[in-house]
């Protein structure tokens, strides 16, 4: 679940004592063991829908609150060991930390009533949609800004949906959509508390010289979740449209990635809903979203107009598209145009995608075409297709079982030769490698070897893609050793 304090040095009931002692103390792998027991005791009825017997949901239940224990455990770990990394130094930065994120949410508290775009009362769905699709990227851009200049890892999250926000509108809201504020979320990771503080600070002059205005702050680094979870949570207007913005440190966003199925297996069971539900669940999202497709209705016509509603277009998406890329979020613009943000699940999925778009045969124009009931004609820009498709490959990072295998390997070996024919991932495994080492020791410095500067360029680049760090802060901590190798070491230059 992460690296942190010693276990040992944590207090512990009789069960996580019980459940550790089998995997030596090994938090990580009794958190893996739990979450196999997880998919292993989950029931399933002949109807599809989760309505378990009482011995099949008691199994549940309680390898579930197992595995919160191991959650708990688990993000308490990771804080303790940045407070605990350099002795009293540490401990020293933590506190201040601390100090500033209260001092954060005391400027910004979270009171009644909650903030709200500027949009009209009684304002639809649709107007906060075209609110965010003018002003939701440059908000992004500008956190993402905030958050690489800190050292920052910089991670967009997938848009909210129409039933999604209509469900939370109707709920939390009044029937206020306006209040709804975080249609566009992004997530900033960081190595250390210091870099944490200092992305603070950056919003704060950011906010004080009135380029961004903070709405709301949540401090649950000073009030952890009862699950022990913590984060801080900023929403961030620009030009009245207003998102969210979490910065966290990595160590905790490692333990939720574990935790996740935990959660979700839990609501399911609360919520009851279906085996679908249930099986997403198990599986956990492993799905990032990414604006992949830039598309252009012929004669500028809106999907409503071409499709005759939104969901139909999005069906006619999810048919045209290869196995393993979903479509998380549709923005209708003017003239025509239309952005999709697809989830991809494996480099295969992309792969296809690529084929399908880019090849002479144009399979996925041609089938959404066809849906098209009048001819009309829509669009692929492949330019723009090519250039995400480039940044995606770099920057997925999702490992094969073979590849994580070949992975820990790497790490307990002092030198290792890695084998295998082109196209086998040797590259890619070698970046993952080199970006934990980044990752997790600020001092690192690598030394890339490369037969000439084209690759190492290359290598330098896809490591900062990567990484979603600042190209300054990961460059400066690489060095390239090219032919003629008598020259010595190089630096690379931004």
């Amino acid at each position: 679940m992460g690296a942190g304090a010693s276990v040992d040095a944590l207090s512990l009931d009789g069960e996580l004592k019980e459940l550790l002692s089998y995997y030596d103390g090994n938090l990580e792998s009794a958190a893996d063991a739990v979450n196999r027991e997880i998919v292993r005791v989950v029931p399933k009825t002949g109807s599809g829908r989760f309505v378990p017997e009482r011995g099949e949901q008691t199994a549940v239940q309680g390898v579930v609150d197992r595995a919160t224990k191991l959650a708990r455990l688990g993000y308490e770990s990771a804080w303790e060991g940045y407070k605990a990394a350099d002795g009293d130094a540490a401990r020293q930065s933590a506190d201040d930390f601390l100090a500033e994120t209260r001092r954060l949410e005391e400027d910004f508290p979270d009171t009644p009533p909650p903030p709200r775009c500027d949009l009209p009362e009684g304002a639809s769905i649709d107007a906060l949609a075209a609110l965010a699709y003018f002003h939701g990227e440059d908000l992004l851009e500008s956190l993402r800004r905030f958050v690489q200049d800190a050292g920052g890892e910089y991670k967009r999250g997938p848009r909210k949906s129409k039933s999604r926000i209509r469900q939370k509108t109707e709920k939390d809201y009044g029937g206020d959509v306006a209040r709804v504020v975080d249609l566009e979320r992004a997530t900033g990771i960081f190595d250390s508390v210091d870099d944490l503080s200092f992305a603070i600070s950056l919003l704060r002059d950011a906010s004080r010289r009135g380029e961004i205005t903070i709405r709301r702050c949540k401090d649950r680094f000073s009030h952890p979740f009862e699950n022990g979870y913590r984060d801080l949570q900023l929403n961030v207007e620009l030009e009245g449209f207003v998102g969210e913005l979490q910065l966290n440190l990595r160590r905790i966003i490692e333990v939720k990635a574990k935790a996740h199925k935990i959660y979700e297996v839990e609501r399911v069971i609360e919520a009851k809903e279906d085996k679908d539900a249930l099986q997403r669940a198990v599986d956990g999202p492993g799905l990032e979203s990414e604006q992949v497709l830039r598309l252009t209705i012929e004669g500028g016509r809106s999907i409503d107009d071409a499709f005759g509603s939104l969901a139909v277009f999005e069906a006619a998406l999810a048919r045209a598209l290869p196995p393993g890329c979903v479509v998380a979020n549709v923005y209708s613009g003017e003239r025509g145009e239309v952005r999709v943000r697809l989830g991809l699940d494996e480099v295969a999925a992309m792969a296809q995608l690529r084929d399908d778009v880019v090849l002479e045969s144009r399979a996925f124009e041609d089938a959404l075409n066809e849906s098209l009931p009048d001819g009309t004609k829509i669009s692929v820009d492949r330019a723009a297709f090519l250039e995400c498709y480039s940044r995606i490959m770099m920057r997925f990072g999702k490992l094969t079982p073979h590849q994580r295998e070949k992975l820990k390997e790497l790490r307990a070996a002092n030198v290792a030769v890695l084998l295998s024919p082109a196209g086998g991932g040797k590259t890619f495994l070698a970046i993952q490698r080199v970006l934990e080492e980044l990752r997790g020791d600020a001092g690192a410095v690598v030394l890339f070897a490369a037969r000439n500067v084209a690759l190492a360029l290359f290598v330098c680049k896809w490591l900062v893609v990567a990484s979603r760090k600042s190209a300054k802060h990961v460059v400066d901590r690489v060095h390239v050793l090219v032919a003629p190798f008598e020259d010595g070491p190089r630096r690379v230059r931004v």
